[in-house]
């Protein structure tokens, strides 16, 4: 009997997969009824798939594109001659200074926008131009308009003061040109006048050298002369001041001597009131002792007299008043005193240790001036005599310079005229360019305002549709073919228990 099982159950087996095997060959026709069967499920998806794409497309918001196209300022340059244009500022560099946002807070004071309400602008350079395509998608045409207009605004202001300063920067190297002929003019004018006064002037310098000769050499002879008489005096003036010093030192030191005697007698004193102080503070200190003594002994005896109490203890007090007055006159007086004058007796002591020292040293600095002197006399005296002789040579020298000087300004008389004519010529030509390149300056641009058009960009309803239906109609049928393998799943198990 269980083999009979095994059989009947591997024969239902095979018979399962023969069904299966027959069903995997499925032909054209039986795509079309399972098509067929669920016809209004995938007509019926597709129509509401489609509906709900046509009804949102026509709900969302239109989405316009505003676009600008500007160019940057151009000015002109020459290059080996030739007039040539390059950008005030290249259009990358103006596109990232855009996109950087340079401008937007300008932008939202001057229209009141909020924040997050400012759109993005798009920018573009179409290629091999020095163009920039400026562009906003926004569901508010007339506000990015506005924008864009107010950025070609703002531009259009930045680049004017920079084209107006390239213009005056232009118009102040002419005006300076145009001063530079005017002066080269009045040199040439006035060249003639000029060589015959420099040659006038040359010709009276060699008369005044000659006569300025003859007065350096009677000056150097006075000089050594004066320097004699001058050395004598000096020296004469420097051994009265050794006598005067040796003289004022000596009385200084006398009567530091003095003050420390003196100092020191008062500081004698001084000592003798701090014996007598604290003899006194001794005693009292005595006394304070004997009263308390005699105060214990009251309070030992008679407890209840509290009158000789308080009078002891008024003594007591009075006392330590006079002990403490004691104190403070020999801590803050008397001790005070003492070291104010041993520091006065010791300053005195260096005070005339040093006028001694500064004696010694002052009768050496003498004594070098004394020598110092001397060499400086007999130095002077063999320069004033170099002098005297390199004045000869001098002399000489300079006659000799005058009359080629005289040579050499025929020379350069000519030579700077025709310099001068040539500098001329070539600021005239120079003038000219600047005027050439001022008129060829170009201004910022707008190839294309900002205008609103009359179809959006978004959103597509057309393609939008058509999208939404292909997609609705694929998955309809998708779950069409679905929905029959899961029926054909539960049917072939229904049979399979039947079966069993």
């Amino acid at each position: 009997m269980e083999e009979q099982y095994k059989s009947d159950e591997q024969l239902r087996r095979n018979q399962f997969r023969g069904e299966q095997f027959g069903a995997d060959e499925v032909e054209l026709k039986d795509y079309l009824i399972v098509l067929w069967k669920w016809k209004w499920l995938i007509i019926l998806g597709t129509f509401i798939t489609t509906f709900t794409a046509g009804v949102v497309s026509f709900m969302l918001p239109k989405v316009y594109k505003i676009s600008s196209i500007i160019q940057p300022p151009r000015v002109a340059f020459l290059n080996e001659g030739n007039v040539q244009l390059r950008e005030l500022e290249s259009p990358i560099t103006l596109k990232g200074i855009i996109e950087g946002r340079t401008f937007d807070e300008q932008i939202m004071r001057d229209l009141n926008l909020k924040e997050g309400e400012m759109p993005k602008i798009k920018l573009q350079i179409p290629r091999d131009t020095t163009l920039i395509d400026l562009s906003i998608e926004s569901a508010k045409p007339n506000q990015a308009k506005l924008v864009l207009e107010k950025l070609t605004s703002i531009l259009r202001e930045h680049y004017r003061d920079r084209i107006n300063l390239e213009k005056d920067n232009i118009d102040t190297k002419i005006r300076e040109l145009n001063i530079k002929i005017e002066n080269l003019k009045n040199k040439i004018i006035f060249g003639d006048e000029d060589y015959k006064t420099n040659k006038e002037n040359l010709e009276k310098r060699t008369q005044l050298t000659k006569e300025d000769y003859s007065i350096k050499k009677s000056d150097l002879e006075n000089k050594i002369k004066t320097t004699e008489e001058d050395y004598n005096i000096k020296k004469k003036d420097l051994e009265n001041k050794i006598k005067t010093t040796e003289e004022d030192h000596k009385i200084k030191i006398e009567n530091m001597k003095k003050k420390i005697e003196i100092t020191k007698e008062d500081l004698s004193v001084v000592l003798k009131q701090k014996e007598v102080v604290n003899q006194q503070l001794k005693e009292t200190k005595e006394r304070l002792d004997k009263l308390a003594e005699e105060r214990r002994k009251v309070q030992a005896n008679n407890p209840n007299d509290a009158m000789a109490v308080l009078l002891y203890t008024n003594d007591m007090q009075n006392n330590q008043r006079y002990y403490n007055d004691l104190q403070t006159r020999l801590t803050l007086d008397l001790e005070l005193r003492e070291r104010d004058l041993k520091k006065t007796i010791e300053d005195s002591q260096r005070e005339s240790d040093l006028l001694e020292v500064s004696l010694k040293k002052s009768l050496e600095e003498f004594n070098n001036q004394m020598e110092t002197l001397e060499n400086n006399f007999k130095k002077s005296m063999q320069d004033l005599k170099n002098q005297l002789e390199i004045l000869e040579n001098n002399h000489k020298s300079n006659l000799e310079s005058l009359q080629y000087d005289l040579e050499m300004l025929g020379i350069n008389y000519k030579k700077n005229s025709e310099e001068l004519q040539r500098s001329i010529e070539s600021s005239q030509i120079q003038v000219e360019n600047f005027k050439f390149l001022k008129n060829n300056i170009q201004e910022f641009k707008i190839h294309k305002y900002p205008i609103i058009p009359e179809r959006s960009i978004k959103p597509k309803k057309r393609l939008n549709v058509m999208i939404a239906f292909f997609a609705g109609g694929f998955l309809m049928v998708f779950l069409a073919f679905f929905l029959e393998y899961l029926s054909k799943i539960k049917l072939t198990e229904n049979q399979q228990r039947v079966r069993i």
